[in-house]
């Protein structure tokens, strides 16, 4: 199944791929304005609880059974109109954030809560629509020669932008920490995405992915669930997204809430995930098509478990040294499992299956991660909050529980069928030894 040929001529190709790497640089920019850890800080600035913080972290993965309404928008419009459209939607949405500091002072801490978490419920509900169009597009303009380099060049760019914003985010806040400033920087974020929705519209495609979206959601549910490699997929898919949605979004709100750092502190942590991010875009384009996919799930579902062990014994003090590499390890692993998983998807689902059975991937997946973070992650915070757990004890207790979960999840990922790929041994080898990553990309 690997190597299926795009049924689009060479120039729409060609095209097709300038889109999406455009979209990929301008939408790193809009990304890092409105990503997790900015939507989290904005929160808590405007009184936002623990267990609401978790909701807001989790509506990105609880929203995807939306993705059945780009389904149907892909039967009509087509994957990359949906695609547009969705993240056109999604970054107007957002704009709903800004209007939270404006409430009075006497209106009750419940109203602005409300006001986040609206923005943020659009914000993950018309992406969620829009994904469905992700996959049939990126598997039409690539073929499995090139596959891996694309995705993760594309990685690269994206990650590129990412951090140049968020190195001026920084500077900006640090200078004026005030809460205007997060309402200019997310109705800037919020204008451009909706610009990248502009662009994906226009990226070319046959009428597979159309034909593809027409196939009736039971047929397809009953495909995934009864092929095996298929199943596994969805299973490694769940795990992936579980693991790093357990670790980031909460070890935000532990350096934020349990170590007391500022904003500005916070997020130059997060600078750290992104760079992380890059680095993984960078191997994986280099090493990705050569190693396989199926060894890389592996290895980056087994660091973010052993961040989730850092966090769990992490100490009552702030260590500057140690934070710094698990967020760095943990966004390395985040964005790699991103691009690997669905590597791994493109490689194993013919053109005519990917609309329908990337849907059910991705709904069960947010479905299960979604879940686990707000109503599992969430709960177990809230009901240390109510124990009487104070400061560190409370984020220390939570990740014991999620590293013991986060280990159990290795077993699940060992399981997904070989393709042609490296063993796991060597995989880890190769990556503990960058001179031969570089030897690999001057070979080309």
């Amino acid at each position: 199944m690997p190597g299926i040929p795009s049924e689009l001529p060479s120039p729409e190709i060609r095209r097709g791929r300038r889109l999406v790497r455009r979209f990929a640089t301008l939408n790193g920019v809009s990304v890092v304005l409105l990503m997790d850890s900015m939507l989290i800080l904005y929160a808590i600035r405007n009184g936002v609880g623990d267990s609401a913080l978790a909701a807001l972290a989790s509506f990105i993965h609880l929203t995807m059974p939306l993705m059945i309404v780009g389904k149907h928008l892909t039967a009509r419009i087509g994957a990359a109109r949906t695609w547009g459209l969705g993240w056109a939607l999604r970054n107007f949405s957002v704009l709903i954030l800004v209007i939270a500091p404006f409430l009075p002072g006497c209106a009750p801490q419940w109203a602005r809560t409300s006001i986040i978490l609206a923005g943020g419920f659009g914000f993950a509900a018309f992406r969620a629509i829009g994904l469905v169009g992700n996959s049939p597009v990126i598997g039409e303009i690539t073929t499995g020669a090139d596959r891996g380099r694309f995705i993760s060049g594309n990685w690269v760019r994206a990650t590129t932008s990412q951090l140049l914003t968020l190195v001026v985010v920084i500077i900006v806040l640090n200078r004026v920490p005030e809460t205007w400033v997060f309402q200019m920087l997310i109705g800037f974020g919020g204008v451009l995405g909706m610009y990248v929705g502009w662009v994906l519209s226009h990226v070319p495609e046959s009428t597979v992915p159309r034909h593809s979206a027409r196939k009736p959601l039971g047929e397809v549910l009953s495909r995934v669930w009864h092929v095996p490699p298929m199943r596994k997929i969805l299973y490694a898919w769940a795990s992936g997204i579980a693991a790093f949605t357990v670790v980031i979004p909460f070890a935000v709100i532990t350096v934020k809430n349990g170590y007391g750092l500022s904003d500005y502190e916070a997020l130059s942590l997060s600078l750290l995930t992104l760079s992380g991010g890059m680095l993984a875009s960078i191997v994986n384009s280099i090493i990705a098509d050569r190693v396989g996919p199926r060894p890389l799930i592996i290895i980056y579902v087994s660091v973010l478990a052993l961040v989730a062990v850092y966090w769990a014994l992490a100490p009552a003090e702030f260590y500057l040294v140690p934070t710094l590499l698990a967020f760095l390890l943990a966004g390395y692993s985040k964005f790699g499992l991103i691009v690997v998983v669905n590597h791994y998807f493109l490689s194993i689902v013919e053109g005519g299956d990917r609309v329908g059975s990337a849907m059910v991937m991705r709904i069960v997946s947010g479905a299960v991660a979604g879940l686990i973070g707000a109503v599992i992650g969430g709960g177990i915070l809230g009901l240390l909050h109510s124990l009487g757990f104070e400061g560190m004890d409370i984020y220390r207790t939570y990740f014991r529980i999620a590293a013991l979960g986060l280990l159990a999840l290795i077993p699940v990922v060992r399981r997904l069928d070989r393709l042609e790929e490296w063993s796991v041994r060597d995989a880890v080898l190769l990556l503990l030894r960058p001179w031969r990553i570089l030897r690999m990309r001057r070979e080309g």
